[in-house]
């Protein structure tokens, strides 16, 4: 037998981002405390490790389908005349949309293919949030703590061509950075009502307005694993 080094097999270093350590350690002070938990509670959680995990899951986590609607989107890098073009014939632009659309021609995102799902603002935990608290900074740090994120403007065209069979009376709105149009800030909605059928239009974000529970959020999933 060939003696000789031992050969070393290297594990790979999986970085844990800082906000996942605050996370973990904000779980744990948390945790009840001897006194308020006893031993034989606490001995059954050790020894049934899925129940705890499913629980906090279930705790943590938007529940499994949740979201109204997912939509599998390809942007193939359209420009803003070339996505109106699209939408014409089938469904109405609104002038705040088209105003809108204006805006954001020149800051078009780039091609990609995004997961897109509609949720409550219940499932979300923002209900009674401002308006303009949630489409903003603390809104999509909220959302990024549930593995989503924040939508680009222009994704709203391409979630409205995707949505063609909207309910009646529906109203979604899309989670992106407010666009100033018409003096507010407004953000693309996709609706269908009375007045204009299924169409692409803008809502202008209030401070005084808050989310009910039956808001509709369109948001982009960016951890899959995170949000069944």
């Amino acid at each position: 037998m060939k003696s000789g080094t031992p050969k070393v097999v290297e594990t790979p270093v999986v970085e844990i981002p800082g906000w996942y350590i605050n996370f973990q350690a904000a779980v744990l002070k948390q945790l009840p405390r001897p006194g308020e938990i006893d031993q034989l509670t606490a001995e059954g959680w050790t020894n049934n490790q899925g129940a705890l995990k499913k629980g906090l899951r279930e705790y943590m986590l938007p529940p499994v389908s949740a979201h109204l609607y997912e939509f599998s989107i390809h942007k193939d890098g359209a420009n803003v005349d070339e996505l109106r073009e699209r939408l014409a014939g089938k469904f109405a632009v609104l002038n705040d949309a088209k105003e809108m659309m204006a805006k954001i021609q020149h800051d078009m995102g780039p091609k990609e293919d995004v997961i897109i799902r509609v949720y409550s603002a219940k499932v979300l935990g923002v209900v009674d949030w401002s308006e303009t608290e949630f489409f903003d900074s603390e809104g999509w740090k909220h959302l990024k703590g549930m593995g989503f994120s924040e939508c680009l403007p222009d994704d709203a065209p391409y979630i409205r061509l995707a949505h063609n069979n909207q309910k009646f009376d529906e109203y979604i709105q899309v989670a992106h950075n407010p666009i100033s149009a018409h003096g507010f800030s407004d953000v693309f909605n996709i609706t269908n009502n009375g007045d204009h059928g299924c169409h692409l239009g803008g809502y202008s974000t209030q401070p005084q307005f808050r989310l009910h529970a039956d808001s509709l959020i369109a948001v982009r999933v960016v951890n899959n694993s995170w949000n069944l």
